[in-house]
């Protein structure tokens, strides 16, 4: 139903937290044993998911012909799906390489990622059902606005501890406007568009994790790791730029409703 459209939302990018949780928590003792037992494990696990999606009903999805339709319907959780994309793979991609160059531990790293993640885990649920009862762009703004500070922290934090929370932060935040951008794809198409906004929002996604590495990894180039973070914020900025510039009408429409 769509007053639960952000909790089942919420679900699915849960189910993808656990496994982002999982992997340092696996993966660092692992690494620190043999990089290649980490390799290993994580080849076995993708062979895993390859072998159980053999097993799920088979089909297919055609693109409808109405994509630029469609496209037009979807410019803010596409736009909000590509600075996801943007800050998780900057995150995922340069940090580590940051830390590692700052003199910080494996062992220290991977409980950062951890935080991480373990954040998103403890914050999607909740925060798609607050976007159910007060609305999800209401929601996502929130979730944009601390997320841009956590990931300015994850630079600036003076104390090791500050940097967990930071982290922890910042994943709850991040992680959750996932699921809200999911929700508000199914908001504004029909159960026959859905298919073609899908792929538009994995395409914006895959755009995203493909600039976030290759701008951030300029700017650190440039400046030096003190801005890793930068590029990112200046994404989340336009973001909540469009989520204020937009909140007016979608509240008149959902009271018109």
């Amino acid at each position: 139903a769509p007053e639960q459209r952000g909790s089942a939302s919420g679900l699915h990018a849960l189910g993808f937290a656990v496994g982002m949780a999982l992997g340092p928590a696996i993966g660092t003792p692992l690494y620190q044993l043999s990089p290649k037992f980490a390799a290993v494990f994580g080849a076995s696990v993708l062979l895993a998911g390859l072998a159980a999606s053999a097993l799920l009903p088979g089909g297919t999805l055609a693109l409808q012909p109405r994509g630029q339709r469609v496209a037009g319907k979807l410019t803010l959780p596409l736009h909000g799906i590509f600075a996801y994309g943007f800050a998780e793979s900057a995150l995922f991609a340069l940090y580590p390489a940051v830390l590692v160059e700052a003199g910080m531990r494996v062992s220290q790293i991977g409980i950062i990622f951890l935080c991480f993640v373990v954040g998103s885990i403890i914050a999607t649920l909740p925060l798609t059902r607050l976007g159910d009862t007060i609305g999800r762009r209401r929601t996502l703004s929130g979730c944009v606005l601390v997320g841009t500070l956590g990931v300015l922290g994850l630079l600036w934090a003076p104390t090791f501890p500050l940097l967990l929370a930071c982290a922890t932060l910042a994943g709850g935040a991040v992680g959750s406007s996932y699921a809200l951008n999911v929700a508000l794809v199914g908001d504004q198409l029909s159960a026959e568009e859905l298919p073609s906004g899908m792929a538009l929002f994995t395409i914006a996604l895959g755009l995203g994790c493909v600039a976030g590495p290759l701008v951030t990894g300029a700017a650190v180039a440039a400046f030096g790791g003190a801005v890793t973070f930068v590029p990112t914020a200046i994404v989340f900025a336009a973001l909540l730029a469009r989520l204020a510039a937009d909140l007016p009408e979608a509240e008149r429409h959902l009271q018109r409703h």
